[in-house]
């Protein structure tokens, strides 16, 4: 009995001591124009669309087959977003097929969760996981996007990490 103990102590801590390390791995990234800070595996990028205004601000980085990416707008003032024709717009852009779409919650911020596949333009497909999230006028959207060939469980943990970090700050 006190070998099982012993052994399942020493199991925990071990377990314990990977999920600390592996988040020690990731960095801590705060957006102070954006008022968000986020969990990235690596330094991410910047960039910022200039296509059609509303203009989007976004990070990114990539690890293991996964791009992460973080992104924001301002509505202008008399629009408000919608949540579905937001998804609706990003699913239909890349030619995906949605998986699943629920409603969420940061705190009292409402969102929504939603997952879709989309084909790659070298043949392979790509799934998305991504979280839209509106305060105020502004709106957030987290992506998720892996390559077919990345195992389920790694983008299941990896996912929880980085979906999970998000915060917005004031």
């Amino acid at each position: 009995m006190k070998r099982i103990f012993a052994a399942v102590l020493i199991v925990m801590a071990v377990a314990c001591w990977s999920d600390l390390s592996a988040e020690a791995d990731w960095i801590r990234y705060s957006s102070p124009q954006g008022r968000y800070s986020i969990l990235f595996p690596a330094q991410p990028g910047l960039s910022t669309s200039n296509d059609t205004p509303p203009q989007m601000i976004a990070s990114s980085s990539d690890s293991n087959g996964i791009q992460y990416l973080a992104s924001y707008l301002d509505m202008p003032p008399g629009k408000t977003f919608d949540f579905t024709k937001g998804r609706e717009g990003l699913v239909n852009k890349m030619g995906g097929m949605l998986v699943y779409d629920n409603p969420i919650t940061l705190g009292n911020i409402k969102g929504r969760s939603f997952k879709y596949f989309t084909p790659g333009p070298d043949g392979k497909g790509y799934n998305v996981n991504a979280r839209y999230y509106r305060k105020g006028s502004r709106v957030y959207l987290l992506q998720m996007i892996s390559a077919y060939n990345v195992s389920a469980s790694a983008v299941s943990a990896a996912g929880r990490k980085y979906f999970d970090s998000f915060r917005i700050v004031k």
